[in-house]
């Protein structure tokens, strides 16, 4: 009787501590750093602590080092070193030291010899990928601080999914549970059908995953086709260890941005716009407009924040509006907030490609919680499809549907024009908070502690 009464007392008043293992993490920027360090502010409402271990020399296609001032102050940040091939990469293709590698490295036109041979030993030789030289390093002072900082608990996120490795390690060697975050599919990334990847490779990688998921006690992923596919991959296994908890927004982002109405009507896509993302239903709409009403032409902006493209600009230019884009580069993200905030219509490109029913790109949480409308272009039986369904000032058209297209573009273009831009309402917004999310971490983690 005692010792239950002990057991109640600790759940009450102690904290629970858990080692989280992020490749990414401030100064890092993007999507992946985001979600971490947005748990990490909420875990604590839950009487959970974090300890955060991550690289000490990562190699980052962005940096936002404003996300640094959200890292709350009693989180405790380790960092261990990582050999990283891509300093052999920028040798072999003439790059600069300081230069950032961009996103979608991989799937870039390759020009040269040196560029094939350097891609082909990335593909095959680091295996499960690029960042495998953080595991050993991370492993050993993994360790050291589930010993020093009596943890009851490890979170792994990825990708890269060598982050998982770190932690089917420190579970084999320590017991404790572990809880895997899977941003992305693993052997299933859609780039992967881009690569040469030899067979050896591919099993290898195959193996990798099937051991992270078999050992885990919980897996989380951000859509419900990701997770209806990892639970295909755990066939005669404990499939019902994988739940979803989706990407989302942080109230306290928005709070201190008031909306106003923009000079021009603004179509924005926040984040990279890459190859398969090209939204020419968008510019066919766009242009029909213009050659009816050239009071929108005056009046229309296109923004693009992150990398784009070349075809999509070509395309753009082929429409003839290059002269109504405003292209920028990556931005700090209270800065994209702001952009977001002050848009008239919000853009997102579900990749056209195989497979794509499952891709929910965090930008588009961030959408909703802004109240704008959203326009989603891509498959309307896909999850993101399913999610802006649910707001009345938003849409899905797929990706040949001029009539639908134009039809929601004249209409926020009106009401925009009016001043009176309709807003979701904030209850049907509420459960993709950062808040909720975290809860639902919790949740995780207390049912295996």
């Amino acid at each position: 009787m005692l010792d239950f009464f002990r057991r109640i007392i600790y759940s009450i008043f102690l904290m629970k501590k858990v080692l989280i293992i992020s490749y990414y993490w401030p100064p890092a920027g993007g999507p992946g750093s985001q979600r971490i360090v947005k748990f990490t502010k909420y875990l604590n409402d839950y009487r959970w602590n974090s300890v955060i271990l991550t690289t000490e020399n990562g190699e980052f296609p962005y940096m936002d080092r404003l996300l640094c001032t959200e890292v709350p102050e009693n989180i405790d940040v380790f960092r261990s070193k990582s050999w990283e091939p891509f300093t052999l990469y920028k040798k072999m293709t003439d790059r600069g030291k300081s230069e950032a590698l961009p996103v979608g490295l991989l799937t870039l036109d390759k020009k040269s010899v040196r560029e094939k041979t350097s891609h082909w030993i990335r593909s095959n030789v680091f295996v499960p990928d690029a960042r495998v030289g953080w595991v050993p390093g991370a492993v050993r002072v993994g360790m050291k601080l589930i010993q020093q900082q009596k943890v009851d608990l490890i979170f792994t996120s990825s990708p890269p999914h060598s982050s998982q490795l770190i932690g089917y390690f420190l579970k084999k060697k320590t017991g404790l549970p572990w809880v895997v975050d899977l941003r992305d599919p693993w052997t299933d990334i859609r780039y992967y059908e881009f690569l040469n990847r030899s067979i050896p490779t591919r099993r290898a990688d195959a193996w990798m995953e099937g051991k992270v998921l078999k050992t885990a006690d919980r897996i989380i992923t951000v859509s419900d086709a990701l997770s209806n596919a990892f639970k295909e991959k755990l066939r005669g296994y404990d499939r019902d260890k994988v739940h979803v908890i989706m990407n989302g927004y942080d109230d306290a982002d928005y709070e201190a941005i008031g909306k106003k109405k923009s000079a021009c009507y603004t179509i924005l896509h926040a984040g990279n716009c890459l190859m398969h993302q090209n939204p020419e239903v968008l510019w066919k709409s766009l242009s029909q407009m213009i050659r009816e009403d050239r009071e929108f032409e005056k009046e229309l902006e296109i923004h693009f924040i992150g990398k784009v493209h070349p075809a999509i600009l070509e395309t753009v230019d082929h429409y003839d509006l290059g002269k109504h884009l405003r292209a920028k580069g990556f931005i700090p993200h209270m800065e994209i907030v702001r952009e977001i905030m002050n848009a008239s219509t919000l853009l997102m490109v579900v990749p056209d490609i195989k497979r794509n029913e499952g891709i929910v790109t965090g930008k588009l949480f961030e959408y909703i919680g802004s109240g704008n409308p959203v326009l989603v272009i891509g498959p309307p039986s896909g999850n993101a499809g399913i999610i802006i369904s649910k707001f009345a000032n938003s849409t899905i058209c797929d990706y040949n549907d001029v009539d639908k297209c134009t039809a929601y573009i004249r209409k926020t273009y009106i009401e925009w024009k009016n001043g009176q831009l309709s807003e979701s309402s904030v209850s049907l917004r509420k459960p993709y908070s950062r808040r909720i999310q975290t809860k639902q971490l919790v949740e995780l983690f207390n049912s295996v502690t």
